[in-house]
This record gives structure tokens, C-alpha cells and sequence, in this order.
């Protein structure tokens, strides 16, 4: 069964380790518990078996990096386990950060301002939209932002 969704954790495990201090072993082997109790108790009346998996997978490691309260919320913020940046990293971040729209640095603005009442990482995006809709942003404008500041999240810096 492991063999079946072992990519499926794998895959899970990478995605959740990125803004936590928990490994991505670590968060495959919780992962691995997961999907063998998600197929002990599947009920096949209530829908197919990879559904099932993957929705107890990810919900089940998505609660257990909460619980654990390992997230870290800038790159930059000495008080968490963060090496600081070199001055060359700054250098290339604040390049990249100038080719970026003027949307999208608003948008950046806006999250290093909120970022202590934003909550963990899996609610950013959420509270990000709503605080940049109340200034009047189009949904249109949101998504464009996100899709800029993934891209820059993305490069390697």
C-alpha cells in the first residue's frame, strides 16, 4: 500500500516542510502513518480509496506541523531558526524585488507590514487577498500579485 502512495507522500511531506523546521522525513514517516490508518478505516460506500488517502494525508500533516508550531515566517527574522542572510542575498533580493510590479510590491508591502497577524503560512494567502481587496484591489490584481511573488519566492536567491 506504502509503494502505491508513496509519491503521493512524498510529495505531501516536500510541500509542508517548506516554511517549517520539520524534515521532510519526518513529515513522510507521520505521513506513513497516516495513509496505512486512512486505508484501515476506508469505507468503500463513502467513496474511492486514493480520495479518501489523500484527503486524511494532507489535513492529517497539515495538522500535525500546526501542533507542532515550527513555522517560520520570514527568511530574514533572526528570532527563529533562520541563518541571516549573506549581503550578496540581499543584494540579489532587493534586484529582484525592483522587477517586480507595482501591484506585487504593494502586495509585499502589505504582507511584511501584517506579518505578525497573519497566522501560519497555510492562511496567509487568504488573509494576504482579504487585506488587499480592502484596498481596493481586484480579484483580478490578487492573483496577478501571487502569481509574481511565487515566482519570486520561487528563484533562486
Amino acid at each position: 500500500m506504502i509503494d502505491r502512495f508513496g509519491g503521493l507522500i512524498h510529495k505531501c511531506a516536500v510541500s509542508f516542510s517548506v516554511g517549517s523546521e520539520l524534515s521532510t522525513k519526518e513529515l513522510e514517516q507521520h505521513g506513513v502513518m497516516l495513509v496505512l490508518n486512512a486505508v484501515a478505516t476506508w469505507d468503500p460506500s463513502k467513496g474511492p480509496l486514493p480520495r479518501r488517502v489523500k484527503y486524511k494525508l494532507y489535513t492529517g500533516v497539515r495538522d500535525y506541523v500546526k501542533k507542532q508550531n515550527t513555522y517560520t515566517y520570514l527568511p530574514f527574522d533572526d528570532s527563529h531558526a533562520c541563518s541571516p542572510p549573506s549581503a550578496l542575498r540581499l543584494v540579489l533580493f532587493k534586484e529582484a524585488i525592483s522587477h517586480l510590479s507595482q501591484d506585487a510590491k504593494e502586495a509585499l508591502k502589505t504582507l511584511i507590514e501584517e506579518v505578525d497577524t497573519l497566522g501560519p503560512p497555510v492562511e496567509v494567502r487568504g488573509e494576504l487577498r482579504r487585506l488587499l481587496t480592502k484596498k481596493k484591489f481586484s480579484y483580478r490584481r490578487v492573483w496577478g500579485c501571487f502569481a509574481e511573488l511565487k515566482q519570486l519566492a520561487r528563484s533562486p536567491i
